[in-house]
């Protein structure tokens, strides 16, 4: 149980403007799952401004997230860059490779997702930790990257993972069948590089 799950949000917010720590990302995270991104960035950059506090990545990849949600991505590699040069920093070294391969930076962004990938199977025994959208952002990558059937792969564990009662998820499902039968096609014509 974390130490502020029965905690009021403004007995939280108190602990925080205290310089409680622990409050400070609490805090940040609450406001992110709530959706008020405004106040969430406001936190998590206080947390990531300070490289002794101990949720200081997670402050750096809480920034990045919203930055790249409000279509800031430059914004969002400068501050993952920060953090994915640690060894055991496997989420931001993900997200980084997602990245680099939206903006251009194809190898590197393989690069970085093949080596999240293989630690996340090297410590779960397999990659079910990776939620659907992250499935469909490396499907992306690897095509953009014509890994065809690298791609298709990850597609179908993204469709594999979507909760056909959100429409959110069947638009998902949708886009990834797509894509899938164009990757067929572009494999016939281009190739597969794996």
């Amino acid at each position: 149980m974390a130490k502020y799950d029965y905690t009021s949000q403004s007995e939280v917010q108190r602990l925080a403007n205290n310089g409680d720590m622990e409050a400070e990302y609490e805090l940040a995270y609450r406001y992110m799952t709530s959706g008020d991104f405004q106040n969430a960035l406001i936190w998590y950059t206080k947390i990531a401004n300070n490289p002794n506090h101990p949720r200081y990545r997670y402050g750096i990849t809480g920034s990045a997230e919203i930055h790249e949600a409000n279509g800031n991505t430059q914004e969002a590699i400068k501050l993952l860059e920060k953090t994915a040069c640690f060894p055991d920093a496997i989420v931001a070294k993900l997200a980084l490779g997602l990245l680099y391969s939206k903006v251009g930076r194809i190898d590197e962004g393989i690069e970085l997702i093949e080596y999240a990938i293989d630690k996340i199977i090297e410590i779960e025994g397999n990659d079910d930790y990776l939620k659907q959208i992250e499935c469909y952002k490396i499907a992306v990558a690897y095509e953009g990257a014509q890994y065809f059937t690298k791609s298709t792969r990850y597609y179908n564990k993204a469709i594999d993972r979507c909760d056909t009662s959100y429409e959110s998820d069947r638009q998902l499902i949708a886009k990834a069948r797509e894509a899938i039968e164009s990757n067929e096609n572009r494999k016939a014509t281009l190739g597969d590089r794996g």
